[in-house]
């Protein structure tokens, strides 16, 4: 009996986790479900070819790949799928195949910002709780900012929501700060529907009062 109360407590600790976390709240591809490869990768039980090449080419839309890579580790009923830790392996060395380099440097340097930012989501996403692994992710996704060259709201938003993770464990305050200055910033390109904005900022606002 014991044994059984146990397991539940560690149950529900780990559902309340993951619920309270801005990488897995964040479930703005509720808004993209008319995009054929967001349904193909919910319904897709690993990673392949053809959802790789969707997601590195940077003439598919921004937001539109960054909610395929949602529901490729979360399926649409926002709960991880089975092995979704090998995912961001398989595709950075798909990544490096398709450019033509050998190590993880080169490829960070050569690959544009918001492609860059595909791959550090996946690498929160499927990796959200493992402080190290966040961190790296964290690290790349402002990496991809700092490489994007049209200004996307869309990258920064999910770069927001990636740091947003990573303050969890010490600042619940700057979860806010951080995405109010990408909603504020009149300067960028708004590559994301509306709604899609509102689902992320309307989560992400609720860490205001700290």
């Amino acid at each position: 009996m014991k044994k059984i109360f146990f397991i539940l407590v560690f149950t529900m600790t780990s559902v309340i986790t993951m619920a309270d976390s801005p990488l897995t709240s964040c479930s703005f591809y509720k808004r993209y479900q008319n995009v054929q490869m967001v349904k193909t990768a919910g319904n897709a039980s690993n990673i392949n070819q053809t959802i790789m090449a969707y997601l590195a080419n940077k003439n598919n839309p921004i937001a539109a790949r960054m909610a395929t890579v949602y529901t490729l580790v979360y399926g649409t009923n926002s709960w991880p799928k089975e092995s979704t830790q090998t995912f961001p392996e398989k595709y950075l060395e798909y990544l490096k195949k398709r450019n033509a380099v050998t190590t993880e440097s080169a490829l960070f340097d050569k690959i544009d910002g918001p492609t860059l930012m595909t791959y550090a989501y996946m690498l929160g996403l499927a990796n959200y709780g493992e402080d190290d692994v966040v961190a790296k992710a964290r690290n790349l996704a402002d990496k991809a900012i700092s490489k994007d060259q049209t200004k996307s709201l869309t990258v920064r938003l999910i770069g927001a929501v990636i740091t947003g993770h990573y303050w969890m464990s010490s600042n619940w305050g700057m979860v806010y700060r951080d995405a109010e200055r990408v909603i504020n910033d009149s300067s960028l390109k708004k590559d994301m529907k509306q709604e899609a904005i509102d689902d992320i900022w309307n989560y992400l606002e609720e860490y205001k009062e700290y």
